[in-house]
């Protein structure tokens, strides 16, 4: 897969993939922030406000401009670590024809977004608190509440679109401000995966995006690892109630492998938990930036105790040695899945964006193939490295 990777202006970088014509191109704008309890929300409410309309396409004028592309614009909010990205994607069909006028158009959203007298218009951030409530109803995390209990003195605990704020009727002009100063601080991660050839490629996204305020920027980004469990036993929450245990997670700090992580071995390890652990019906979480994996499955209330223990044994058998049977069975799931990210032009998107934060230039064929070289002994001692540090019932 070709990939090119610039920097269009200060802290504004441009990732290019090329792809065939009869593929859906993709694009993608994106602020990064540090993850905050201080402005996660304001951050969150910034990509719907901002699509309610453009300058050019003013009050929901922009949804068929975009559709006389053949393009459609959703928000991006993500979380990558203690890194919030906030913006919009969008998909659209490969028309060499229309490319400028799209990126003009794409550009407008950040840049020349509906307003009032210079204010975001009152309408797009009431319709952005209307969605908040509207996603909250829709969005089911299902580690969320081990996430709040195993790093709850950190960042990583915030939701990723913050706490609901409690709009006042003028609220859409402290959000208006605080969109001009994320504008001109951020660090900004463009993506273009599509068949216009690079160099044109990024010479019309260049101009679109030629006018992105630039002030003192936010470099400081990123992600604290705690390498050690916090407490010398495993931290218990139980918010079972009266019911019983229904569900068991169990948490570890992935330890001093954190300090030079090689994330293909990491996936290995997480790939082989999964396997091993298969018959319980796990669902396996692993993090990179942070340095957590996570294991989640459901148990009878009566063998909750038994459960648990299975989770955390699964974990010592992977550190006193991987059999090649389990370590193909985990590598596997995860280089499938690498290998299926061509045919899905928004999975690929995440997929670079997790690799241009992490300093990685792996194409997704690239990495699957580490993962499957990845050795027993690599595996084995990267678990053996992991702290249980937290475990909740619900």
């Amino acid at each position: 897969m070709e990939r090119n990777r610039m920097e269009l202006l200060p802290g504004v970088f441009l990732t290019l993939v090329r792809r065939r014509e009869d593929e859906p191109a993709c694009f993608r704008a994106a602020l990064l922030r540090q993850l905050s309890r201080e402005e996660a929300a304001m951050n969150a409410l910034l990509p719907e406000a901002l699509l309610y309309g453009t300058q050019r396409h003013p009050d929901g004028a922009l949804e068929a401009a975009l559709e006389g592309f053949h393009a459609k614009a959703e928000p991006l909010v993500r979380r990558i670590g203690e890194v919030q990205a906030v913006g919009f994607t969008a998909v659209f069909d490969h028309d060499p024809a229309q490319f400028a006028a799209l990126m003009q158009t794409l550009a407008g959203i950040l840049l020349a977004p509906d307003t009032r007298f210079g204010q975001l218009k009152k309408e797009a951030v009431v319709r952005a608190l209307q969605r908040w409530d509207e996603l909250d109803e829709a969005e089911d995390d299902p580690f969320a509440a081990m996430c709040d209990h195993m790093c709850c003195f950190e960042d990583y605990a915030i939701p990723v679109r913050g706490e609901r704020p409690e709009a006042g009727p003028n609220y859409y002009q402290k959000l208006s401000k605080h969109y001009r100063a994320v504008l001109s601080r951020s660090p900004v991660e463009l993506y273009y995966a599509g068949a216009i050839p690079a160099k044109l490629a990024a010479q019309t996204i260049a101009d679109g995006f030629a006018v992105m305020p630039r002030g003192e920027l936010d470099f400081d980004l990123g992600t604290d690892i705690r390498m050690n469990a916090v407490e010398a036993e495993p931290r218990l929450l139980d918010l079972s109630g009266a019911q019983g245990v229904n569900r068991v997670t169990v948490g570890w700090r992935l330890g001093e492998v954190m300090e030079e992580p090689d994330p293909p071995v990491l996936e290995a390890l997480a790939g082989a938990y999964r396997a091993l652990t298969a018959q319980l019906g796990t669902d396996v979480r692993l993090d990179v930036h942070k340095g957590i994996l996570l294991a989640r499955c459901d148990t009878d209330p009566d063998r909750a105790e038994e459960t648990i223990a299975a989770l955390k044994d699964a974990m010592a058998k992977l550190a006193a040695g991987v059999s090649a049977e389990v370590l193909d069975l985990g590598r596997a799931e995860r280089v499938q899945a690498l290998r299926a990210l061509e045919r899905d032009p928004a999975a690929l998107e995440a997929f670079w964006l997790e690799q241009d934060l992490l300093g990685l230039e792996l194409a997704p064929d690239e990495y699957a193939a580490f993962i499957q070289e990845a050795t027993p002994s690599a595996v084995a001692e990267a678990a053996q490295g992991t702290e249980c540090d937290a475990i909740l019932l619900e």
